[in-house]
């Protein structure tokens, strides 16, 4: 069973999932507030065993019936108003850190597996990242204070495009150049794949969008965990869903 986590509204998501079914892969596909608010998990663990299941409405999914997970939440749930705000804190943080916990137990392939700063908004989470690749590919970082971040959460963000900027996505051990004027760059990341690999076991990140300037020197600009791809190139997309699927499946 492969678990789809993600919006109706997501088109790379649908797609996804579509291609999945159309290859008669198993799958269940849960939108946030059935994820969060609807779906019950239970997880034993002790020395030698971890065990547990997913409460799907009427199905049950036990732990060792996941084959993947597919994850693209938009983290936008909160808890009910019924409750006091020091309340809906506490079931908030609670119930991310339970889906933390239950995902990151499992052995099965997730894209992606999002550390905790991302579970809980933590503004530092996408310049971690930044730092953490440009040390492992050996490249510098612009000033912390250039990127564009929101104060409070940290929301997917589009494609910069300027005069310098380069951009790749990364799905696995496949780099797809955004456009033609990207292929030199894949070429270049795809030389280094082991050190990517490395990179994604440590962050749990299989599938990003790169975002470098090039003004002679080569700078990485953001890390992307959760690219949106309503504004790119067909044949882009296309190479990115059908990456993701082989991945998957």
């Amino acid at each position: 069973m492969l678990l789809v986590f993600g919006s109706p509204d997501d088109r790379l998501t649908a797609n996804v999932h579509r291609r999945l079914v159309d290859q008669g892969v198993s799958t269940i596909w849960l939108d946030e507030p059935e994820v969060f608010a609807e779906t019950q998990l239970s997880v034993e663990i002790n020395r030698t065993h971890r065990s547990g299941f997913l409460q799907c409405g009427s199905e049950t999914i036990m732990l060792h019936a996941i084959d993947g997970v597919f994850f693209r939440l938009p983290r936008v749930w909160w808890p009910s108003s019924e409750f006091d705000f020091q309340d809906q804190l506490f079931v908030y943080h609670e119930t991310a850190a339970s889906w933390y916990s239950f995902l990151a137990g499992l052995r099965c392939p997730q894209v992606n597996r999002f550390g905790l700063g991302w579970w809980v908004h933590d503004v530092s989470y996408a310049d971690q990242l930044r730092r953490s690749i440009s040390t492992a590919l050996g490249l510098g970082t612009p000033d912390s204070s250039s990127i564009p971040q929101l104060p409070i959460r940290n929301y997917p963000t589009p494609v910069r495009k300027t005069q310098n900027s380069r951009h790749v996505y990364v799905i696995g051990d496949y780099v797809v150049p955004r456009t033609i004027g990207d292929q030199d760059l894949a070429v270049r990341l795809n030389a280094q794949k082991e050190t990517l690999a490395h990179w994604q076991q440590e962050t749990g990140i299989t599938f990003c969008r790169l975002d470098f300037e090039d003004t002679g020197v080569m700078v990485i600009h953001y890390v992307e965990p959760m690219p949106m791809l309503e504004d790119e190139p067909f044949d882009t997309v296309d190479k990115i869903e059908s990456q993701l699927v082989q991945r998957l499946s």
